[in-house]
């Protein structure tokens, strides 16, 4: 590996390296946001690129897991859509039309990996690394968005069709079909995007939040403001970090604490969670040596610009005959994003969804030269077609027969709030 530091204590590489990396073909850029929640994250952010005219792509998880083994030593970035459900699940084959189609699941070979360390003032060029290149970065000039023609965004349900759907899903759960089942909506629009990184950064502006992230697969964008960890491998530990539980901010830190405390102490919350954290702790069980998962933070409260969440962490040790890849098929799709159990959950979403999910509910992420991997939940989040101008997001949240249909319906809304605001 050509390994090289650079200080750069004003981050005005950072800027223009980000700026480079979306002309490229393929890209991936994770962050933190200077955020303060996570406290297992390594880097304040990392990128991946590849550059050459045929690069190496991953688009099935027995492809990733056979060149996980043949070579070791390769940094690899991209996503999994949460229609990768049907290669983990064969019973989850679904054809639901889709807004955006991103393919089911995208990883690359990266060739330039450049990261930073939290609370480090200079930048790692992991490999890749040449003076010539860091010439043709700093020749790049930061864009602005430029968002014309926009048609305004649209709902695959009103509102009346959402909460009749609660209704419906509530039936389920008193039948005894599942015991909590996640409802996205899907809103769509059209546009065209000059520059969809530069609306990121817009974004990220508005969100800051642990797991943001920007991907570029060819014609296709993805614009990430996900508060969420899905799973992440340090060391042999693995760890899994579900939100369930979702209030808005206050009006006044009177106010704002008082709502903190509200959700914190809700029992309908804590239900919530904790269903999707023995969820959870089922999935890891299945990678780790026994004994060693545990919960060491239940129900706690982290607040982001726009809402209070309740998060749980859940550990454990990934025993050594289970791979990088296996871990993630026996936790995929993250609990949190469809109900349980699992199974049964994913069957009704395709039921009453309407659209494909496609990478909304996914995972955004890298596996490092190390074997290390980490990966986020892909919600709060805009995908856009360059080709076709086509963009949407979906929110959605955990239904329990405790739901009110139009709270629920609310709660989509106030999680839609940073993405409407881009428009």
């Amino acid at each position: 590996m050509n390994v090289h530091r650079l200080p750069d204590p004003t981050g005005l590489v950072r800027r223009h390296l980000l700026h480079w990396a979306a002309l490229q073909p393929y890209c991936v850029w994770l962050e933190s946001c200077e955020t303060e929640v996570d406290r297992y994250g390594q880097y304040e952010w990392i990128l991946g690129v590849t550059r050459g005219s045929e690069p190496q792509l991953y688009l099935s998880l027995a492809e990733l897991e056979a060149a996980l083994v043949q070579e070791k030593d390769a940094w690899r970035f991209g996503f999994l859509g949460y229609e990768l459900k049907s290669e983990i699940e064969p019973r989850l084959q679904t054809e639901l039309p889709s807004s955006v189609n991103f393919p089911k699941m995208g990883l690359f070979n990266a060739d330039l990996v450049v990261t930073k360390l939290r609370g480090s003032k200079e930048i790692v060029f992991e490999c890749g690394w040449s003076e010539d290149l860091l010439d043709a970065i700093l020749k790049v000039q930061p864009t602005k968005a430029g968002v014309t023609g926009f048609s305004g965004f649209t709902s695959n349900f009103t509102e009346s069709e959402y909460c009749a759907t609660v209704s419906e899903l509530r039936n389920h759960i008193r039948e005894g079909d599942v015991y909590e089942i996640n409802l996205a909506q899907c809103f769509s629009a059209k546009a065209k995007i000059e520059s969809p990184v530069a609306l990121y950064e817009n974004l990220i502006a508005i969100s800051p939040v642990p797991f943001a992230g920007y991907c570029k697969w060819e014609n296709l964008h993805l614009i990430c403001a996900s508060p969420e960890r899905f799973l992440r491998l340090h060391q042999h530990q693995l760890i899994t970090q579900p939100i369930k539980g979702t209030t808005s901010r206050g009006n006044s830190p009177e106010q704002d604490a008082q709502m903190a405390f509200h959700l914190r102490n809700s029992i309908k919350e804590q239900a919530e969670n904790v269903m999707i954290v023995d969820l959870s702790r089922n999935d890891l069980n299945r990678s780790c040596e026994v004994g060693t998962v545990e919960v060491p933070h239940l129900f706690e409260v982290q607040t982001f610009p726009q809402v209070h969440h309740l998060v749980s962490t859940i550990t454990g040790r990934k025993r050594l005959d289970v791979s990088a890849v296996q871990a993630i098929r026996n936790t995929f799709p993250p609990g949190s994003m469809t109900g349980a159990p699992k199974v049964r959950a994913c069957e009704l979403i395709a039921q009453y969804e309407r659209l494909s999910r496609g990478v909304y509910s996914g995972s955004l992420g890298y596996f490092a030269a190390n074997g290390d991997f980490d990966w986020n939940v892909v919600i709060r989040s805009l995908v856009y077609d360059a080709n076709s101008g086509q963009m949407s997001y979906h929110v959605g949240g955990a239904i329990t027969w405790d739901s009110d249909p139009a709270a629920e319906y609310a709660e989509t809304l106030l999680k839609a709030k940073a993405i409407a605001g881009l428009f």
